[in-house]
């Protein structure tokens, strides 16, 4: 069996954007956070 090949023996994890170490997740939050206010369908909400 390869190490490689095991989701747990990966040498670069995958960024998680639930990473509270990732200053891009912050971005991604802001970014949906104004989609959301955008949206049309919140305005009706509203």
């Amino acid at each position: 069996m390869n190490p490689a090949a095991r989701p747990a023996a990966r040498p670069r994890p995958v960024p998680s954007p639930l990473s509270p170490l990732s200053p891009h997740s912050l971005l991604s939050l802001l970014s949906l956070l104004s989609l959301l206010s955008r949206t049309p369908n919140q305005e009706h909400h509203s």
